[in-house]
Order: structure tokens, then sequence, then C-alpha cells
């Protein structure tokens, strides 16, 4: 099935542009999980914490989040939206955003569709790749 290197015809190139598809959209399903996971998971910790204002605003040291976290706290990016920072580098969220945070971030995380995406597409794509021959 995978044995795409072994024989030069036209029909490996198709099917190498194929599965080199499938390979780099499960990936990117995997990559977009994770992040979700780690943003929900943060602002899940902001929340049960109470750090809804600056005086009850909380350290990543205290929140136990990951550093790849930082990353997504700069500003303009999608979840400084919802979270704020105070001067000292503590965060909350604030009153008005709450509702929006619990929207975009926390509990919806659907970790069973990801398989299940995976063999849709592994699936599609052989069947597009048996069919390859045919439509040449």
């Amino acid at each position: 099935m995978l044995n795409l290197f072994l024989k030069a015809s036209p029909t490996r190139s198709p099917e190498l542009i194929i599965w080199s598809a499938c390979i780099g959209i499960i990936v990117a399903l995997i990559f977009a999980f994770v992040i979700r996971k780690v943003q929900g998971d943060f602002v899940s910790r902001l929340l049960n914490g109470g750090a809804a204002d600056s005086s009850s605003a909380l350290s990543l040291e205290q929140v136990k989040s990951s550093r790849i976290i930082k990353a997504f706290l700069k500003d303009g990016s999608g979840l400084r939206q919802v979270v704020s920072r105070t001067e000292d580098n503590r965060y909350f969220i604030a009153e008005e955003h709450r509702d929006k945070a619990s929207c975009l971030f926390k509990g919806n995380m659907k970790w069973y569709f990801l398989p299940l995406f995976a063999i849709l597409i592994v699936a599609l794509s052989y069947v597009i790749t048996l069919l390859i021959p045919y439509m040449l």
C-alpha cells in the first residue's frame, strides 16, 4: 500500500501527493487539538482558581501551566482576547469575558473525534489511490 518509492510509474506521483496530504492533514489535526487542549486547561485553571480580577490574578506557576502557554499569551492572540494580564505578569479572566472563555476554550474538546477523523482520512486516501489507475 505505502510502497510509493519502489517503482517509478505515472500513477505513483498522484499517490504520493495524496498520501502526503493525508499525513499533513492528520498532523495538522493533532496539532490543533493539542493547542486547544493546552489553552483549555489554562483557561479552566484560571476559572477554577477564582482569577476574576487583577487582585485575584494568578501567575503561571500558581496555575501550574506548561511553558508553551507563554507563546499563546502574546498580545493579539486569541487567548489574550479573554485572558487579561497584570503588570507583574499574573493572569485573570474578567467577569465580562468568562462566558466567552468557557465557550471557546473550556469543556468542548471531543478527543474521540481525532482517531475517527484520522481513520476516515486514511480510508479515503486509500480508496482514492486504488481508483487512480482507473482514472488515468
